[in-house]
């Protein structure tokens, strides 16, 4: 991958998780009604009413793109099979009121990786098989050296490390392979012919290395069946003209594989967020660089759809399709596009990972500050305990009564007009 595609790539994803975090849970209609159209960093805090304890600083990027510039330093070891052996609780500097120290915001997948390295007290197990996309983010940017000969394998090994769950280890090898044909590797054609193809390669490369997955702990078989899933849904997202409609489709595709059948194409599940994100660059791809607010302001899981779409808008446009009004806005901008530069050029600093730690941890910091503040004369809206039977009758009754005093005072008052005018 040249260097525009690189830098593009990862400063998209940055960008799309600094877009979609605020809005993180919020519902697409809601967004709207609320905000309007998307086009830049939105404070969430107008659209949050009595849910204050949910807002996020606009700008801010949150720990998937804190995890996937780590993994992508070559001094995290990204050369090798295990992802980001340099990540221990040892190595971080540990934060007030912060279980994760520097890592802001973490779900599922990267809260239980996080754990396993110390950072929080509690169960520190296998990863956890919760189909959860943020594996897909960190591990797919790590394709951007080059293609290995066993770029599957290494792939596949770097996704069980932050999880268990079939859909999520086969989305990362499919997005690693994705990245490569958008990136003009290989000759790509349109994005979702491209995902098409990558998905099948997918499936062949699984069915070729049963024997080395089976030595990594996790099942071929299961591996299979995710990638074929992957086959079967984005066709869905073929036939689609605009996100609703795709996101239609996808819903409806995916769900005889879900446990929860869903409506919408934001809940964070891999064979969700894939092809929406697929879907949606091939819907802008005459204008690329609307293609993240247009996702993330759909709302759900706004920071890892948006995240996804930005990485692939970069892999495919170079970083020329980066906005200049979001990249000057990004929250510590000229650390990040230090980063990336030497990312992208293949000549990282021995120090950067040190100074890229120690310079997460004021904005960590600054945002709980003012997280705080922002609360501190906030009181939540306390939940109704729920009526019992006792309490229902004797609101019933009370009601009745009140009700029928009322029609016996207007009757009077009828009665007395009637003899006041008679007796006159």
């Amino acid at each position: 991958m040249d260097r525009d595609r690189k830098k593009g790539m990862l400063l998209g994803a940055i960008i799309g998780d600094a877009l979609g975090t605020p809005l993180d849970g919020m519902s697409g209609g809601h967004i709207r009604a609320v905000f309007g159209e998307i086009a830049g960093y939105i404070d969430p805090e107008k659209g949050l009413k009595n849910r204050m304890e949910r807002w996020k600083k606009p700008a801010l990027y949150s720990s998937l793109s804190q995890l996937m510039l780590l993994a992508s330093f070559p001094a995290a070891g990204r050369r090798g099979p295990e992802l980001l052996p340099a990540v221990t609780m040892e190595s971080f500097p540990a934060l007030e009121n912060s279980d994760f120290g520097i890592f802001r915001h973490p779900g599922s997948a990267i809260r239980d990786f996080l754990r396993k390295r110390g950072f929080k007290h509690g169960e520190t197990g296998a990863p956890q098989d919760s189909p959860d996309t943020a594996p897909v983010i960190v591990v797919a940017p790590l394709a951007a050296e080059g293609p290995p000969r066993d770029l599957e394998l290494l792939q596949t090994a770097r996704a069980s490390a932050l999880t268990r769950n079939a859909h999520a280890v086969a989305g990362a090898v499919l997005v690693s392979k994705l990245l490569l044909l958008l990136s003009g590797v290989e000759g790509a054609g349109s994005p979702l012919a491209a995902a098409m193809r990558a998905a099948g390669e997918t499936v062949a490369a699984f069915k070729d290395k049963t024997a080395e997955i089976f030595d990594l702990g996790l099942n071929p078989d299961s591996l299979i069946e995710a990638a074929g899933d992957f086959l079967r849904v984005l066709p869905a997202a073929e036939r689609a003209t605009s996100l609703d409609n795709a996101e239609k489709e996808i819903a409806e595709k995916t769900n005889p594989v879900l446990r929860s059948p869903v409506s919408r194409a934001t809940v964070n599940h891999p064979l969700l967020v894939i092809p929406l994100a697929v879907c949606a660059l091939d819907i802008y791809c005459d204008i690329p660089e609307k293609a993240p607010c247009a996702v993330a302001s759909r709302g759900g899981a706004a920071a890892i759809t948006g995240s996804l779409t930005g990485m692939l808008v970069g892999a495919a446009f170079g970083d020329s399709c980066i906005p200049e009004d979001l990249l000057r806005g990004l929250v510590n901008r000229k650390t990040v596009i230090t980063c990336v530069e030497a990312i992208a050029d293949g000549s990282v600093p021995a120090d950067m990972v040190s100074r890229f730690i120690e310079g997460e941890i004021p904005l960590t910091a600054k945002e709980a500050a003012e997280y705080h503040a922002r609360l501190r004369h906030y009181t939540p809206r306390k939940k109704k305990a729920p009526k019992t039977r006792g309490d229902a009758e004797r609101e019933l009754s009370r009601h009745v009564v009140e009700s029928w005093t009322k029609l016996d005072r207007a009757k009077w008052k009828k009665e007395r007009e009637r003899r006041n005018r008679s007796d006159e």
